[in-house]
């Protein structure tokens, strides 16, 4: 049998491998109240300027006045106000962060600060940046971690030039960085949307 911990409930060997997963993972806990979620985005390349031959992206993450900047599938994404997000020291030098120079990211934590919110990937260029169309986004309650330990949800989220599933953070978290990025390297979401589309 399993052993239980000291204290009853859950058993040592669940709150081991739980423990490890949050050395791996340091994602913030859910707030109450809050509506944070885990956006998987696909980017299409833009037609004008220099993607027309660079076919990459520089996608940063809007959702009200404020912008993601991604830090990868294992941490936070990073908010700031729009004009940073905007302003020449992040065009010039920070960049997209995880997100630069790829049309697939992962923007851990966003709070999308209420249940819908209008969200709006914005191709960060260095002099007009490409702002893709908001679309109104919660989290997908059909999202969950299978058997296999893949990451599966139902409803993609797409707007002109951009897919995206929105997955509640706590299942992000469940599922783990991993399945996050063996999501996204799969073309999820961006197959899902091509479905949607016929």
């Amino acid at each position: 049998r399993e052993q239980r911990s000291a204290l009853g409930g859950e058993p040592a060997a669940s709150r081991a491998a739980r423990s490890a997963r949050s050395a791996t993972d340091p994602v913030a806990p859910v707030p109450p109240g809050g509506e944070r979620v885990t956006v998987l985005l696909r980017m299409e390349p833009g037609a004008k300027g220099i993607r027309r031959w660079s076919k990459t992206a520089d996608a940063v993450l809007c959702v009200a006045e404020s912008c993601y900047v991604s830090r990868g599938a294992v941490a936070p994404a990073e908010k700031m106000p729009r004009w940073q997000a905007f302003g020449p020291l992040t065009t010039l030098f920070t960049r997209a962060g995880a997100c630069s120079n790829t049309l697939a990211c992962v923007f851990r934590d966003v709070d999308l600060e209420a249940a819908r919110a209008l969200v709006e990937p914005v191709d960060l260029r260095f002099i007009v940046h490409d702002r893709r169309e908001a679309r109104e986004a919660e989290a997908d309650r059909t999202c969950r971690v299978v058997r296999s330990g893949h990451l599966t949800c139902e409803r993609t989220l797409y707007g002109r030039g951009w897919s995206a599933w929105i997955v509640p953070e706590s299942v992000a978290a469940r599922a783990g960085s991993g399945a996050l990025e063996t999501a996204i390297a799969a073309g999820v979401p961006a197959r899902a949307a091509e479905l949607l589309r016929r």
